[in-house]
């Protein structure tokens, strides 16, 4: 079952084949089916990996990222995880790893909800430490 939907925008262009090296090194694996690019599983939670979508940015979003990102917006992951019990762990995993190597905002395409939004890494991670976010 599908459920929340997370973006990954980077400040750099990242080759489709080293983000889906990330992944696998974190146990998912490459082109589950013909729609999806990487898939990363433990137990009954998944997050689904789509590199480089092809809808375009709001204005006003495209524009928090290039001010949080210091620049333009160069490439952009969605991760669509499931609704059971991991999938956030499984995300957070992912979007570690990956500011680890590049650049990049977390956009929990919450913009409704006050306390979500477009994150850095660090600000994603001080509230997860604080107990007040999920991906």
């Amino acid at each position: 079952m599908s459920g929340p939907a997370i973006e990954l925008a980077f400040g750099e262009n990242v080759d489709p084949t080293t983000f889906l090296d990330a992944l696998v090194a974190l146990g998912g694996v490459r082109q589950p089916d013909e729609h999806t690019d990487g898939r990363l599983s433990r137990g009954s939670g998944h997050v689904w990996v789509y590199l480089n979508p092809e809808e375009g940015l709001e204005p006003k979003t495209q524009r928090i990222m290039e001010q949080k990102l210091h620049g333009p917006v160069r490439s952009r992951v969605v991760l669509d995880l499931s609704r059971e019990e991991g999938s956030d762990e499984l995300a957070l995993g992912l979007i570690w790893a990956a500011a680890e190597r590049w650049t990049l905002v977390v956009d929990t395409l919450q913009h409704e909800e006050a306390r979500h939004g477009i994150l850095t890494p660090e600000e994603l991670r001080s509230r997860v430490k604080a107990g007040d976010a999920h991906p």
